[in-house]
This record gives structure tokens, sequence and C-alpha cells, in this order.
């Protein structure tokens, strides 16, 4: 088993091709670290909502962290919850910058483009990727959509047009997308780019909008950005 597991580190540690990573489920311990890992210079670290990463599972971490409690079954299950609920999820590693974005299982691999419905303005857009990020002890979710009509001149869709194009999205493309998901968000944001551009990242040569929208009785709720 070590002889086995060390020509794998070694094949990781050692390929010079870009490493993507994408964690699914559990990853837990030397396995998680040694298969394309942040520590192993991975290029690019993903994870879908469903992913859990750690030292080590949580029973094991509970019965080491809280061994006084061995003798109190009920306890130790507590414990184990609270372990669950505190780290059986990708958005610890992410603030740690062990992930770089957490995606929708059916954005992995290749990005499958989607069409928006009809907006208002008229333009096309078309939705290139969902992340979900923690911001302070909030969950945020970004609709990201190529917008090659936005811009400030005379002949592009301005903010003020696009700004019911983004709303009509949240109405009618976001919340519906997080139901079939059966996910919750504390904070939807909606963003136009005129071209591709990485999350966080800003070109002064590419227009972008953005509107943060909260969840209301099953509705968006603009508010300040």
């Amino acid at each position: 088993m070590i002889k086995h597991g060390a020509k794998l580190l070694f094949a990781y540690g050692e390929a010079t091709v870009p490493k993507v990573t994408v964690i699914t489920r559990k990853a837990y311990g030397g396995a998680y670290v040694v298969m394309a890992s942040k520590h192993l210079r991975a290029d690019f670290n993903y994870a879908w909502p469903t992913a859990e990463g750690a030292v080590m599972g949580a029973r094991g971490a509970t019965e080491i962290i809280h061994r006084a409690d061995l003798d109190d079954p009920k306890k130790i299950a507590q414990h184990t919850k609270d372990y669950e609920d505190r780290f059986a999820n990708p958005f610890v590693a992410s603030e740690r910058g062990f992930i770089d974005e957490v995606i929708m299982p059916h954005l992995g691999g290749a990005l499958a483009a989607q069409t928006a419905p009809d907006l208002p303005s008229g333009q096309s857009v078309t939705l290139k990727e969902v992340l979900i990020d923690t911001v302070g002890q909030e969950t945020w979710i970004r609709f990201r959509f190529i917008a090659p009509e936005i811009g400030e001149n005379k002949e592009a869709i301005t903010y003020d047009e696009a700004g019911a194009d983004m709303q009509l999205l949240c109405d009618d493309l976001a919340i519906p997308y997080l139901s079939e998901q059966d996910l919750s968000a504390d904070v939807v944001v909606i963003s136009f780019s005129q071209k591709a551009v990485p999350f966080g990242q800003a070109d002064p040569e590419t227009t972008q909008f953005f509107d943060a929208y909260r969840l209301l009785d099953g509705r968006c709720e603009w508010e300040m950005f």
C-alpha cells in the first residue's frame, strides 16, 4: 500500500501538465493531500456543494478531540454533529484558499452554456457559471452571464437598461434554479460581463454590471451591492 501510494504521490507531485481537481464528495486526510490538492501545487481546485474536506472524518476527529467524553455516547453524537455542521462542507477550505471556487455539479468539466429567457432590453445573454461562496455568515450564489451587448457607448445596453434584465433573471431563472437544485441562499448576485473574465478579477477593457438581491417571500428584492 505504501509503495503504490508513493507512486501516486510522485505522479501528482512531479506532473508538469496543468492539474485541475474537482472534489465531489469526501476528501479526508492523506488521500486528499496527495491527489492534486493545493498543497501539491494543483493549478485549479474546484468543489461541488456536496464536497467535504478536512484532516479527518467527523467521527474519528471527534473521538480524538473529545476523548474525555468517549464513555458518553450522547455527547459524542452531539460533538460529531457539531463537527459535521462546521466542517463537512467545502466552504471552510474555500475561505482558507484550498478551494478556488465552489461550482454546481452540472458545471463540472466543460461548462454547459445556457440561453437566458427573453429580456426587457432585447439583449442576448448566456449563463457562464454559477458560483457559491460565503460572505460573513451568509451564503451568496452568483449567476455570471456573458452579455456582449452591454457597455457605456450610445449603441450599447447601459446599466440602467440592464437592471430590469437582471431583476427578471433573478426572479425567473435563479429562484427556480435554486428550487430545482435544492439550494438555499441569503443573497443572489446577477452579473453581466462583455466577455469572460475570471471571478474576482477586474478588466479595465471589459464592462461588467452587478446587482445583488435578497430572497424574500419567494422573490428577489434588490439591495445595495
